[in-house]
């Protein structure tokens, strides 16, 4: 895990605010991965899933669980495409309760992703997470807003901090740059 831009929380919620809204699920890079953590989520038979960073709900939008996103423009979005959902401004602070936990795409947003895993994590019998591997130190992606870069190991870090056990993973070539998908079960 290493540093790429760190901002304050304050900052990165304004930089991210500033980022186009966008839907995943139909773009030629990024549906194959939405579907397979769609694929995960319904295979865990959820009764309900919690998604952090959750956007315009491409992943949790479907099982009409709870999403997270400080962009407006994209809680509108969510809500538009999944009237079901409880799509909502803002991460809360203590973690909600749940029986999955999403963070696809979302920890290499945040300052503290450590504390972030290992305060949530604990709280849900699953979680699903995803984000970029190895990202270059002058990276662009997602418009130059991600605050980390992670390796592999950092990947499976996530699960054993959280109290969970790795279940399953792997990687999707995604143009320019491999994200990493798995999901974990709690111990």
């Amino acid at each position: 895990m290493f540093p790429l831009k760190q901002r304050t929380q304050d900052e990165g919620i304004e930089h991210h605010q500033g980022i186009p809204v966008r839907v995943y699920e139909g773009d030629q890079w990024q549906a194959h991965r939405i579907q397979k953590a769609r694929e995960i989520i319904a295979s865990l038979q959820p009764g309900s899933v919690v998604e952090l960073g959750c956007g315009t709900a491409d992943i949790s939008g479907p099982f009409g669980g709870t999403g997270f996103d400080v962009c407006e423009a994209a809680i509108a979005e969510a809500r538009r495409r999944f009237p079901e959902m409880d799509a909502r401004i803002g991460i809360p602070e203590a973690p909600l309760p749940g029986d999955v936990l999403v963070l696809c795409e979302f920890l290499e947003h945040v300052a503290a992703p450590e504390r972030l895993v290992a305060g949530w994590l604990p709280h849900f019998r699953y979680c699903l997470i995803s984000h970029p591997l190895d990202e270059d130190k002058d990276s662009q992606l997602s418009g130059g807003e991600h605050q980390w870069s992670f390796s592999e190991g950092d990947f499976d870090n996530w699960f054993a901090l959280g109290g969970h056990q790795l279940r399953h993973k792997e990687t999707f070539a995604m143009g320019q740059y491999t994200c990493i998908l798995g999901y974990g079960e709690r111990l």
